[in-house]
């Protein structure tokens, strides 16, 4: 038996649980960290008090801000009816205990901390891609030490209509406000320059 995994992560508990595939809950993973940024950027703003993802990694804080919030709204959601974040909603999966029924605060606080491991080296994943691979459940290293699950589920289109206008109306006015920014100074000077030359040849 695998280490952080009861009997039902064998072949036979796979056909049980219907694992979701990791290209699923990779594209989930995306939905979920965009509204996340979209989020903590509209908090974060540049000097002239406009949302910008750059002031979000660069200010004090910043990205460990977007971590901590990302960690709240995933265990918030596992824990909730739905036991899935709305990209997990969106993408017909949730996370449940191995032995079923469902997740605790214990188990989702620790599968979202343990992420922190999966995504080495370098954000890159490959301790959770491996994670998963070899296991039949397609548990990540958080997965493991948690005794969870992903699994395929079917919402009703409502609630991942719902969940899809969550998600998309932050990023869609984070962009809106990035396409009304007016250009950098930096490229006026340029053009100026261009401009300038001309006159004095």
């Amino acid at each position: 038996m695998a280490w952080g995994c009861s009997a039902h992560g064998t072949a036979a508990g796979a056909r049980e649980h219907r694992p979701a595939s990791l290209l699923v809950r990779l594209v989930a993973a995306l939905l979920d960290g965009a509204f996340g940024i979209a989020v903590v950027a509209f908090s974060v703003r540049d000097a002239q008090g406009r949302p910008w993802v750059g002031a979000m990694l660069t200010a004090r804080g910043g990205l460990g801000l977007w971590c901590g919030v990302g960690w709240l709204y995933t265990v918030a959601f596992e824990r909730s009816a739905l036991q899935a974040t709305p990209g997990k909603v969106v993408l017909n999966v949730r996370v449940q205990p191995v032995a079923g029924g469902r997740v605790g605060v214990w188990a989702s606080a620790l599968r979202n901390a343990f992420r922190l491991i999966d995504l080495q080296p370098c954000l890159a994943y490959w301790v959770g891609w491996v994670a998963a691979l070899r296991s039949p459940l397609r548990q990540r290293f958080g997965d493991r030490v948690a005794n969870t699950v992903v699994t395929r589920h079917r919402f009703t289109p409502v609630a991942r209509i719902i969940c899809w206008l969550v998600l998309t109306v932050p990023v869609m006015a984070l962009v809106r406000s990035y396409r009304r920014r007016p250009p950098l100074a930096g490229s006026g000077t340029v053009a100026g320059l261009e401009n300038e030359l001309p006159d004095q040849i």
